[in-house]
């Protein structure tokens, strides 16, 4: 092309347009890196635990040496680390400890070959700070839990206080009134994957401090404390059964040793984090369609400010064919700096992720560049920006090489700024609404369809996020939506017959509508008989057993079962096994290994998991009755909490309060509290105003988009401003105009756009729900939305006051003479 009049002719206008060709590719940058960042963010969050997993060399198993029953003797350390099943082993020494009233898990290794940063099994994660010297007594490394929770940081000191063991008993066995004060220095913050939620109940989930081999070595006899072997096992974590045979025959006496298998941790903390990514994902998407409309208005406005010399051109012997490739090389400029730019913004924004409490899992935080996103995404950009102004360089390059005969006289239909004029409005009303919704003619138009196109994406993206951010609000405080549908629930530390005292309690309290015993046992489910070919399902099953009045569970298609062979399930199970409501299938409970007994489906339920670590949408629902036939015979294990439904209208914290006061005037031992919310949910919970993070970008892309679209229309018509003024309009006459159109784009975008966005943040709410099994509610943000239209129409106006003023001073014979 050097030697072409096209080069010629581009290279002429690179010298003279770089400056807008450049600036336009760093304003789509921009606009598309928010998109870019979002998807790499989201692999990114997606990817952190596993990597801190393959980082810190996990363990696959827990085995304790000593166990509550001084008959059995201890295991040996090193029988265990000899087995054949064992890949890898350490040892670990627990210490019970207080942190204040706070008990805290107080860790380390007499051989220095676990929980020490850089070495071993079960590695630390350095996330500030320094490892703890091995040779220190005085040094410690916390989790970051403890750090955040304490406000601890490398340099602070920690008091804590060590328990002392029993007079005369095993040094396992602590005496909780007996307690060592301690002083240590921290040195460092790290993370560990089991202590991400949600925390199983295993060794290290809970407060994590790690203490080093010198002070093991110092207080090896006055201290109580257990000891346990991690290991990493043959064949991963389908080898833990084959291990747990192994240990159990070095006891000789028969008895079982505590091993807890440590694959379900790592499934269920990143299943609790899923939804993060999942709500990541689809903000992205409204990110990019927007970004889309935005690039697609930019070069439309572009492709026809190129073409405004073409006919001069084409006089001068430039074809169709080449003044559309000369509009392209300006278009590929514009693009190669926005994928540039693009490139540039997402990896600034990178350290922005991982979000939430994952963040602490990330090995490699700061700058992160994901090649499989933003190479694609930027060569994508080039090659779209190209395909886009494809269209329009065509449209432009035909008109300016077709020969016109004469003027035809065009009749015109009726338009908005007719019927503006029709209802006798001021003449400067009209004047505005007509330059804001009509594009013109000729040199002088504005493409305000694509524009106007832009501007509504935008809103509408802006109140689709903000409708987003509220239901996810909205779900966090309402159990209902989850599952739950009591309000508080009623334990006893003594256990469920302890608990039963309290019925009495419950059943005369006049807040009190009704009131079940909460089963949660585990449960088999099938559909093999219909031929389906689903794998069995294990999950949980709930029983609402009442004691007063009826808790209902939540249903959401079909009925509540009410038979002993009917069942309700949640709908990511009956997803899994592929039923729809009325199919039959078989289900055994408690005992896996009991002959499976013919159910039928009758309801699709909205379930609480059944403990916080559990899957939304699983889980199943039977009578009481259907339980005892599903567990033909099997120990039903008695449920220890009752859950409580309150009247329609009460105080639910003030109701709990007088009722638990009730309860422990009988027994100090009860205790009312409000239902756990879901890990998953809370997880989620924790980066809520992310959307209203990624909502205020999209406002402020299409407030940009909307102050370019006024101040770009002001000045296109220029010409059609200096006619009115020809035509008598004064200077005020001619603000106000300009103020009508600015008035005029505005509301057109919000007429638009808010119900759009409304539908689409609904959308988007119900796709999400009815994939995780919750109950689709979404929130509509009234207040929100009020405020976005005031500061939309404010923008609109406040970007043509200095148009307005400029248009209103400028003498028409300068403009008309230009033109």
């Amino acid at each position: 092309m050097p030697n072409s009049a096209v080069g010629l002719c581009f290279r002429a206008q690179l010298r003279s347009r770089r400056g807008s060709w450049l600036g336009l590719g760093a304003v789509i940058g921009l606009v598309v890196s928010v998109s870019l960042a979002g998807v790499a963010g989201a692999r990114r969050t997606a990817s952190a635990y596993p990597r801190l997993e393959a980082a810190t060399n996990p363990a696959d198993a827990v085995v304790f040496d000593t166990t509550p029953n001084p008959q059995i003797p201890a295991l040996d350390a090193g029988a265990v680390a000899a087995l054949p099943q064992v890949a890898q082993a350490a040892s670990m020494r627990v210490f019970d400890s207080f942190e204040g009233q706070q008990f805290a898990n107080t860790f380390g290794s007499p051989g220095g070959d676990a929980f020490t940063v850089g070495r071993g099994i079960n590695q630390l994660h350095l996330r500030s700070g320094r490892a703890a010297d091995v040779s220190r007594a005085n040094e410690v490394v916390v989790d970051y839990s403890t750090a955040d929770r304490d406000h601890l940081r490398p340099g602070s000191r920690l008091r804590l206080r060590l328990v002392l063991p029993a007079p005369g008993g095993p040094q396992w066995i602590p005496n909780y009134q007996s307690t060592m004060p301690f002083t240590f220095t921290v040195v460092g913050v790290v993370a560990t994957p089991g202590q991400f939620p949600p925390e199983t109940g295993f060794y290290w989930s809970g407060p994590g401090i790690y203490v080093t081999p010198a002070f093991i070595a110092a207080h090896v006899s006055d201290l109580s404390y257990y000891d346990a072997n991690v290991v990493r096992v043959r064949g991963g974590a389908p080898g833990v059964d084959a291990l747990t045979a192994a240990v159990g025959q070095l006891t000789g006496t028969g008895f079982q040793p505590v091993i807890i298998p440590m694959g379900q941790q790592s499934a269920q903390t990143e299943r609790s984090f899923h939804l993060q990514v999942v709500a990541l994902w689809m903000l992205s998407g409204l990110l990019g369609l927007v970004a889309l409309l935005v690039l697609i208005d930019l070069l439309v406005r572009q492709a026809v400010l190129e073409s405004r010399d073409w006919r001069t051109l084409w006089a001068m012997g430039l074809g169709r064919g080449e003044l559309v490739r000369l509009g392209l090389a300006g278009t590929a400029v514009t693009g190669g700096a926005a994928g540039v730019v693009a490139i540039a913004a997402s990896l600034a924004l990178s350290p922005l992720a991982p979000i939430g409490v994952i963040r602490d899992a990330e090995t490699h935080p700061g700058l992160a560049f994901d090649a499989l996103v933003l190479v694609p995404g930027a060569v994508g950009l080039l090659v779209l920006a190209l395909a886009v102004a494809a269209v329009p360089l065509w449209r432009a390059a035909r008109a300016a090489t077709r020969v016109e005969p004469g003027e035809q006289v065009v009749q015109e239909r009726p338009t908005v700024a007719g019927r503006v004029a029709a209802a006798g409005l001021p003449v400067a009303a009209t004047a505005g609404v007509r330059m804001a919704l009509e594009p013109g003619r000729g040199p002088t138009a504005v493409p305000v369809r694509s524009t106007l196109g832009g501007g509504i994406v935008g809103v509408a993206a802006l109140v689709a996020a903000l409708t987003f951010a509220v239901s996810l609000g909205h779900l966090v405080h309402t159990p209902r939506l989850y599952g739950v549908t009591w309000d508080t629930e009623v334990t006893n530390n003594n256990g469920p017959d302890a608990a039963a005292k309290g019925i009495d309690i419950i059943r005369s309290d006049p807040d009190v509508l009704a009131a079940a015993w909460d089963y949660n046992v585990p449960g088999t489910f099938s559909a093999a008989g219909r031929g389906s070919g689903a794998d069995p399902v294990q999950t949980s099953i709930q029983v609402l057993d009442p004691v007063h009045g009826l808790v209902h569970p939540v249903i959401v298609a079909g009925r509540e079962p009410s038979a002993p062979d009917e069942v309700a399930l949640g709908i990511r199970t009956m997803q899994g096994l592929h039923l729809r409501i009325g199919d039959s299938l078989e289900a055994s409970a408690l005992d896996q290994g009991a002959r499976p007994l013919a159910v039928r489906l009758v309801g699709q339920a909205v379930l609480e998991p059944g403990d916080s670590s559990g899957a939304l949408g699983t889980g199943a629902v039977l009578t009481r009755s259907g339980l005892d036939r599903l567990a033909q015979g099997s120990t039903t294990f008695p449920p220890f909490i009752i859950a409580v439904q309150f009247k329609p209208g009460r105080d639910v914290g003030k109701a709990t309060g007088e009722l638990q006061d009730r309860l422990q005037a009988l027994d100090e031992n009860f205790g009312a509290t409000s239902p756990q919310v879901p890990d998953t949910l809370v997880n989620f919970g924790q980066v809520r105003y992310l959307p209203y993070v990624l909502g205020g970008l999209l406002g402020l892309v299409a407030l940009l988009v909307l102050v370019h679209l006024v101040v770009t229309a002001v000045r296109r018509r220029r010409r059609d401003l200096a006619i009115l003024k020809t035509l008598g309009f004064t200077r005020a006459q001619v603000r106000r105009t300009v103020l009508w159109q600015a008035t005029t784009l505005g509301l057109a975008v919000l007429v638009v756009g808010i119900p759009v966005g409304v539908g689409t943040g609904h959308w988007l709410w119900d796709l999400l729900a009815n994939q995780q099994g919750i109950l689709p509610e979404p929130a509509t943000p009234i207040l929100l939305i009020a405020a976005g239209v005031a500061a939309v129409l404010a923008a609109a106006n406040l970007a043509s006051l200095i148009p307005a003023a400029l248009a209103g001073r400028t003498p028409p014979a300068l403009v008309l003479r230009s033109e």
